[in-house]
Order: C-alpha cells, then structure tokens, then sequence
C-alpha cells in the first residue's frame, strides 16, 4: 500500500508506493480546451490495456486508487516502464 504525499505548491504531491516509486498528482488535460486540471491533487495514469477507442487507467488521490476506462483523447499521464 502507498502513502499520499502533501505539497503546498502542487508540484510534489502524489502517491508514493514503496522506497523507488513515486507517482505524481500530475492532474489531467482537458479534452476540448487543452487546460490542466487537478495538478498536485488527483493522479491519472494511463496503463497499456485498451479496447477500440477506450482504455484503463489508474486514477488516485489522497483517500485511494481505482482502475476505470475512458476514451482514449483524454490527456491523462504516462509512465515509461524498462524491459
């Protein structure tokens, strides 16, 4: 289980899990204007599972994590995985 990190300036909260990894509340990107919402209190993580035009993603703050899905033009975050 990971701790949510505070951060007055919204720029370092974020869920931390463990000692190596740590996913920022990087907020989301609007679908029709482009702006960022949410920056430094909910995350949005897309993974690598999706179905026509949808795909899942991790979505958390600071009182949880869930899986969900949405279409695949929302702005949501990524994080690059090694092999």
């Amino acid at each position: 289980m990971g701790t949510w990190t505070n951060s007055s300036t919204n720029y370092s909260g974020g869920y931390r899990i463990g000692s190596s990894l740590f996913l920022p509340a990087a907020g989301s990107r609007g679908i029709s204007s482009g702006s960022l919402f949410d920056r430094g209190s909910l995350g949005y993580y897309w993974s690598s599972t999706e179905s026509s035009s949808f795909a899942h993603y991790l979505y958390f703050s600071s009182s949880g994590a869930a899986m969900f899905a949405n279409p695949r033009t929302y702005g949501f975050s990524l994080r690059c995985v090694a092999e």
